[in-house]
Parts: C-alpha cells; structure tokens; sequence
C-alpha cells in the first residue's frame, strides 16, 4: 500500500520536531491512536489504527486528520 501522497506532503511541509500522542481508544481488537506532530512549518494531526495480529502489534490504517500550517509574524 503505498503512502498518500497529500499525507506525504504535509509531513515534508512541517518538518517534524517534537511528537505527541494526543488521544488513546480500544476498539476491541484495535486501537487508535492520534498522534500530533510539530515542527517549524506547522503540524499535522494523523489517527493510526493499531491491529494486533499473529506476529505483533501493526499499523492496519493512518488518515491525516488536519494540518496547521505555520503563519509568519
């Protein structure tokens, strides 16, 4: 599966500098997770669906929930 192209982009445009788990859930054999991600050009919001399989723990599923651009002074 490849990675969405605009998710892509966003993360390039950011520039990731600082992570933090913003919200936890179960959902019965599944968690998610929204992660906030920060840098000098913004931040992006992403919530990861977390399935736990045969082999361990895997990310099944990632949708970029909203992206804050960074606005000059």
């Amino acid at each position: 599966m490849a990675p969405d192209a605009a998710l892509m982009q966003a993360l390039k445009d950011v520039g990731i500098a600082r992570h933090q788990v913003a919200a936890f859930a179960k959902l019965g054999r599944h968690r998610i997770i929204k992660y906030r991600l920060s840098g000098p050009g913004g931040a992006v919001t992403l919530n990861a669906r977390w399935e736990q399989g045969e082999s361990g723990w895997r990310v099944g599923a990632v949708d970029l929930v909203k992206i804050e651009q960074s606005q000059p002074a």
